[in-house]
């Protein structure tokens, strides 16, 4: 499966010098449907080989490897030191992701609501 140029589009999130951070979009990513296009989640039916070509995006939008997670409701933690090797969906399974590492991303599955709030 080829990446070709697919910029992917994203928003950015300022957290701090130094650190890069961005939430995806659905768009641009190569999934058919009913997953429509940039699903990163490798546990929802869609085929893993396309999976793995989004994530690939993303790590190529973000300049780095990017690990998930296979995420379960827990209190584990993941501490992550490199890549995991190989083409795996997962560096483990767990709740959440950490690293002192510059240069790994780390990246999580959210659902699709966003939060806002008024200042009264």
């Amino acid at each position: 499966m080829s990446l070709g140029s697919t910029q992917i589009p994203v928003h950015e999130v300022f957290l701090g010098a130094g650190i890069s951070a961005f939430f995806t979009t659905r768009f641009a990513g190569l999934s058919k449907p009913p997953w429509n296009e940039l699903n990163l989640g490798a546990n929802v039916g869609d085929d893993l080989v396309t999976v793995l070509a989004n994530r690939a995006l993303v790590a190529e939008r973000l300049g780095s490897p990017v690990q998930f997670a296979e995420q379960v409701h827990a209190n584990t933690v993941l501490t992550l030191e490199a890549p995991a090797a190989g083409e795996s969906a997962s560096c483990g399974r767990g709740d959440a992701l950490v690293t002192d590492r510059a240069g790994l991303g780390l990246g999580v599955l959210v659902a699709h609501t966003v939060l806002i709030s008024r200042d009264v």
